[in-house]
């Protein structure tokens, strides 16, 4: 018997196989766009009632004619 090391070793050590990778961190996503539909509702909501809020603030003395 010519080789000392156990066969399970052989594939480590041969040139012939791709050095392991590491895997990389998945990143957070910083887009908006990213996020799913209700977090992205929830975001917007307190923008949208101010909004409608001080329009109708701002026609409170307007006539509809």
């Amino acid at each position: 018997m010519t080789n000392a090391l156990p066969p399970h070793q052989h594939d480590h050590d041969s040139p012939h196989h791709p050095a392991a990778h590491p895997v990389a961190k998945p990143t957070r996503s910083l887009s908006v766009l990213a996020w799913p539909a209700w977090r992205r509702v929830l975001a917007v909501l307190p923008l949208v009632l101010a909004l409608w809020l001080a329009v109708g603030w701002a026609n409170m003395g307007a006539s509809p004619w």
